[in-house]
């Protein structure tokens, strides 16, 4: 079963959800769109790393869009995925 979808509006919508989801466990899909394409917005995962959210693994989602995984760091660690070293 795939993690829930999440499409981004805008950069302001973005942080917004980032402050009030940074301390949620499970993994997100964000999706994205491919260059050359305007919607939905492209977005930085500079943003989502200073919530404590680390960019996953990209995966196709049709012909204008992809989706970019996005977990909590803190659920990283704990299962072994992710370390800062």
């Amino acid at each position: 079963m795939d993690e829930p979808e999440l499409l981004v509006a805008d950069a302001d919508w973005w942080r917004l959800w980032l402050g009030e989801h940074h301390a949620r466990a499970g993994p997100t899909l964000v999706v994205l769109a491919k260059k050359g394409t305007l919607a939905p917005t492209s977005l930085t995962f500079a943003k989502a790393f200073c919530h404590g959210w680390i960019d996953g693994r990209v995966r196709r989602r049709d012909e204008t869009t992809y989706r970019q995984g996005l977990a909590a760091v803190e659920r990283a660690r704990a299962d072994g995925t992710w370390t800062s070293s």
